[in-house]
């Protein structure tokens, strides 16, 4: 009987955080992809388990306060785009016939975080 062969490819090694305020803060902190005048955007998240949405905060966003300041005076953010319906934001969400391609405003971010805990927290490349 022949015994198939199995290749396996070794991937980048990563890590899984989980998140607190703390973590989530410089997180966003690091990811900030451009920032003019007041409106600022932050890459999208991707969690372990393939699920990624994005996250925002500052004058253009639904998020409180609605302004541009720095990433710790937030306690909801706007949620985006997210790649698959998530349970725990649909009461904020925009148009809830399309989950995957609208926006969630003013998610607290306890909600987010625990979004994030739930899908194995946020993968980040070493």
């Amino acid at each position: 009987m022949d015994v198939p062969t199995v290749t396996v490819l070794k991937m980048k090694e990563e890590k899984v955080i989980k998140m607190s305020d703390e973590e989530f803060y410089k997180h966003m902190e690091e990811n900030i992809l451009t920032e003019h005048g007041e409106f600022r955007c932050v890459k999208e998240i991707f969690c372990c388990d393939g699920f990624h949405m994005s996250v925002q905060c500052s004058k253009g966003h639904y998020c409180s306060p609605r302004e541009t300041l720095p990433f710790k005076s937030y306690s909801a953010f706007e949620v985006g785009f997210p790649s698959k319906k998530e349970d725990l934001i649909m009461k904020y969400v925009e148009d809830e016939s399309i989950p995957t391609k609208t926006v969630y405003g003013g998610v607290p971010l306890d909600t987010i975080l625990k979004v994030i805990d739930k899908h194995g927290g946020i993968k980040v490349k070493e």
